[in-house]
């Protein structure tokens, strides 16, 4: 379907070409007229036209004004300026919009059908390219997709070490694999600066884009932290290993600069194909080790430091933590953590331990409080930020900062027993009908069970599950008394949910059924 749009201010003109030529001889299926730049506008955007054929001079909006819109709206038509006016600067000007001609009124309607002609050629010959070029894409990313496949096949098994047997396997795929070629993998981790990122498709194609080119011989696969590229070449690989080295300094450099996610890469060496999977067991070990430095080059043949833990006395850092909200405590701990990182001497299995022992330590300290731990910190933001703890030493410190923080304020508000008891007194009275018992409290104020039983008798000289049944006698009574409920309902509203188990506790408490109550009252 091709459609053609016909601008000129004189309506006889629009109307003479209209009729001049046979559009359906030509296969064109739709022709629109405009008498203005605005009306041509407003066509354009309702319409897809492949044609324009345009008038120059007309008021409200030359010809050349409408062809600067299109252009700046990213239409992409064929143009024919048909114009009276013999102007050297027209002509320029159209040349300059790609006008495919420049015909002068009056043009013979075997002339105009000609050009008319040309120009639906050159939109069915754009179409085709277009289309070749879709394909090509599309044939280019559904072989990138196998390719991709593939070595992700080689790294799951693990056992396909030999690079025959991995060329044979690629023409069973029908997959090209140049037997010549060697394979240099690289690992990229994100970095989150406090923030969590992932990789995604954008930052695929921005790593494929920058650091190696766009280059069809790279294959890229990413988890949520980790983009692994597998580049093969089948020459010049001290080049090629320059090349990449440069290309990512100056991608890592650019990220840094930026407000985005850290990065730092793990470099491998061109090897043969069977060496692949070795090479990338290698580079995630190294880059899961790397829990100090958040951008850089890491290679391979750098070796691996073994490193010995050295706890150290986390006891003396948390004595006092509540009384001065931690200060002190997070001044030895980012120290320990610095000091760590500049030396050289942390890599993920030491922090891993280190944020074990501080974690044991931290929750004997808040218990001692009357805290349960595990209830303090079982909301999302801290969920999250402990599964990224041991990642690196800068999400380490900001978990235990963020951990430290919400301890200090818990065990404030719960050494303030008198504030604690009437909190708690209130919870049971807004709660009545639900289940109430001293462990459901305790999660309730992220308090202990045998601590909030030890401080309610100490304040009100009276057991916790005595006065919760005191209680819900007192809303019992109110009820018989003030209200034509049920007994049932009485019972549920009071918080219990069997009728008989209900009568007979009001018994015990008040000497009388619940039926005898109400009689009474």
């Amino acid at each position: 379907m091709i459609q053609v749009l016909i601008v000129d201010d004189e309506v006889h003109c629009a109307e003479g070409v209209k009729s001049a030529i046979d559009w359906k001889m030509i296969q064109v299926t739709g022709v629109f007229t405009a008498y203005s730049m605005k009306q041509a506008q407003a066509v354009m955007e309702a319409e897809r036209i492949d044609i324009i054929i345009s008038d120059v001079e007309m008021p409200k909006g030359s010809g050349f004004e409408l062809l600067r819109w299109v252009r700046d709206s990213q239409y992409d038509p064929v143009v024919i300026i048909l114009t009276s006016y013999a102007n050297f600067d027209y002509a320029k000007q159209a040349i300059e919009f790609h006008c495919m001609e420049y015909l002068l009124k009056p043009v013979s309607a075997d002339a105009l059908m000609k050009t008319v002609r040309a120009a639906v050629d050159a939109v069915l010959k754009k179409r085709k390219n277009d289309e070749n070029v879709l394909l090509a894409e599309y044939w280019n990313e559904n072989e990138r997709y196998r390719v991709r496949q593939f070595w992700r096949e080689i790294l799951e098994e693990r056992e396909l070490t030999d690079s025959a047997d991995i060329a044979k396997k690629a023409r069973e795929r029908h997959i090209s694999l140049d037997e010549r070629n060697k394979y240099l993998p690289v690992i990229f981790k994100l970095h989150s600066r406090g923030v969590k990122y992932q990789w995604n498709e954008a930052f695929k194609e921005l790593l494929y884009e920058k650091v190696f080119g766009g280059k069809n011989q790279v294959v890229l696969m990413y988890n949520s932290r980790n983009m692994l590229a597998i580049a093969g070449y089948f020459s010049d690989f001290e080049r090629h290993y320059e090349q990449i080295s440069s290309s990512i300094r100056a991608f890592i450099r650019r990220q840094n600069a930026s407000s985005g996610p850290g990065i730092s890469a793990y470099m491998g060496k061109f090897k043969a194909a069977g060496e692949v999977t070795v090479q990338y067991e290698q580079l995630v070990r190294l880059a899961s080790d790397n829990v100090a430095e958040q951008s850089g080059i890491f290679c391979l043949d750098e070796g691996r430091k073994e490193m010995a833990y050295e706890r150290p006395d986390i006891e003396d850092w948390l004595h006092d933590f509540v009384e001065d909200s931690g200060a002190e405590l997070m001044v030895h701990l980012n120290q320990y953590v610095d000091l760590a990182v500049k030396d050289r001497r942390i890599n993920k299995d030491i922090l891993t331990r280190f944020l074990q022992d501080f974690l044991q330590v931290f929750y004997i300290a808040v218990n001692e409080k009357g805290i349960q731990a595990h209830l303090l910190f079982e909301d999302d933001v801290s969920g999250e930020m402990y599964e990224r703890a041991a990642h690196s030493a800068t999400e380490f410190k900001a978990f235990v900062a963020h951990l430290v923080e919400k301890a200090v304020n818990y065990i404030r508000q719960v050494s303030d027993s008198d504030t604690v008891i009437s909190r708690i007194r209130a919870y049971i009275k807004e709660n009545l009908s639900s289940e109430l018992n001293r462990e459901l409290l305790a999660e309730a104020f992220f308090m202990s069970p045998d601590y909030i039983s030890r401080i309610f008798r100490q304040k009100t000289g009276e057991k916790l599950t005595d006065y919760i049944t005191q209680v819900r006698m007192e809303e019992a009574r109110r009820l018989l008394r003030t209200t034509s409920m049920p007994v049932g309902e009485v019972a549920y509203a009071s918080g219990y949910y069997n009728v008989a188990y209900f009568s007979k506790v009001f018994r015990i408490h008040n000497g009388e059924t619940p039926a005898q109550y109400r009689s009474r009252k």
